[in-house]
C-alpha cells in the first residue's frame, strides 16, 4: 500500500502546483523518466518519502517529501530562479485539504528549504529543495 499511497500523493500534488503554476513542469518521481525524452530545466520534481501509517481503523498516513526545483547552475542566482522557489513555496504552503473518490489531502507543513549541486556528464544542475510532511488516507 505505500508505494501505491506514494504515487497517489505525488500525483495529486504535481497536479494541483500545475494548476496553480502552470508555467512551472511538475514531475512526480514515481514512474519519472521512464519513457520519455530527457527533460531540460528548470522543472520541479515531487518526491515522497516512506509512508507511516498513523491510524490503525482508517489507511491514515504520514509522509515527509520533497518538491525539488531543479535548474541549470549556471540560473542558480538569476531572479527568474529565485521568483521560481518562492512561488512553489508560496503555493505549496497554501494547500488546502481535499477529497477525491479514493483519496484524501488532510495538508501539508513546511519543514525547511536546503540545495544541493549535481555534476554529470558535461552537465550541472542545482536543485532547492522543500521539505515537508503530508497527510492523506487513502
Amino acid at each position: 500500500m505505500g508505494a501505491d499511497i506514494n504515487r497517489a500523493c505525488e500525483v495529486h500534488l504535481c497536479d494541483r502546483m500545475r494548476l496553480a503554476l502552470p508555467d512551472i513542469t511538475f514531475l512526480p518521481f514515481t514512474g519519472f523518466g521512464l519513457n520519455e525524452e530527457p527533460i531540460e530545466p528548470p522543472y520541479v520534481v515531487i518526491l515522497m518519502g516512506t509512508a507511516e501509517k498513523t491510524l490503525v481503523q482508517e489507511s491514515t498516513f504520514l509522509i515527509p517529501g520533497t518538491a525539488q526545483i531543479i535548474s541549470h547552475i549556471d540560473e542558480t542566482e538569476s531572479e527568474d530562479h529565485a521568483q521560481m522557489v518562492r512561488d512553489v513555496y508560496k503555493v505549496l504552503g497554501a494547500l488546502s485539504s481535499t477529497r477525491e473518490s479514493d483519496f484524501i489531502f488532510h495538508g501539508i507543513d513546511i519543514t525547511n528549504l536546503s540545495n544541493s549541486d549535481y555534476e554529470g556528464k558535461g552537465d550541472s544542475a542545482h536543485a532547492d529543495v522543500i521539505h515537508f510532511t503530508v497527510g492523506v488516507s487513502g
